[in-house]
């Protein structure tokens, strides 16, 4: 897991403070890494606290009682590192989300004020989410290869009064211009079609 705000390396939970310690996108995915190069680029940035789950912890945990206890111990540590009674956006990372030719969004299941007790099922259930018809149509028609355990991001839920996606490449037309979304509240509601959308469109 990677952690914003630690700088130690743990087996299955990978923490990082803003240093040069290297991290990959292999590691802890699309998602939480661009959150990381994100806060390394701007201190000022208000990014809610999040940690990553690296990827392949689930089927590292599966071979062994030893690993899964121990993959347990890390994210309970993990946890309560930001006090008690918390509450978690739990989302996938995999890493081929937040590309350069495929967004993912929507894809995979994103679970909203999560509380910290039940952070670990709903991880499994963002792993589960991997073999859901409608993803592994939209994997199968981009040809792509994803990872059986994929990262999970973890985060700070905020409850927002707007939320929006952002491309750097119009998602229906393919042209090089900027395409921003939005809605009232949460983002699930944008990524799931249920609420319309404001958009602007910004020509490089």
């Amino acid at each position: 897991i990677l952690n914003c705000h630690r700088d130690y390396i743990m087996g299955f939970i990978h923490h990082n403070s803003k240093t040069d310690e290297k991290i990959t996108k292999k590691e802890i995915g699309g998602k939480a890494y661009s959150l990381y190069l994100l806060g390394k680029s701007n201190s000022e940035l208000k990014i809610p606290s999040w940690f990553a789950i690296k990827e392949n912890t689930k089927a590292k945990i599966e071979e062994n009682d030893e690993s899964r206890i121990q993959f347990l111990d890390e994210l309970n540590k993990s946890l309560h590192s930001f006090g008690e009674n918390k509450l978690w956006a739990v989302r996938s990372s995999a890493s081929s989300e937040d590309g350069f030719k495929n967004s993912f969004a929507g894809q995979l299941d994103t679970f909203l004020f999560v509380p910290t007790e039940k952070v670990e099922e709903t991880i499994k259930k963002v792993w589960e989410s991997i073999y859901s018809e409608h993803f592994l149509q939209y994997t199968k028609e981009r040809d792509i290869t994803v990872s059986e355990s994929p990262a999970v991001l973890v985060q700070l839920m905020v409850n927002a009064q707007c939320a929006g996606v952002g491309f750097g490449i119009n998602p229906v037309t393919q042209d090089k211009e900027y395409v921003v979304s939005s809605v009232y509240g949460l983002g699930n509601q944008l990524v799931s079609g249920d609420t319309d959308a404001d958009t602007w469109i910004i020509k490089n």
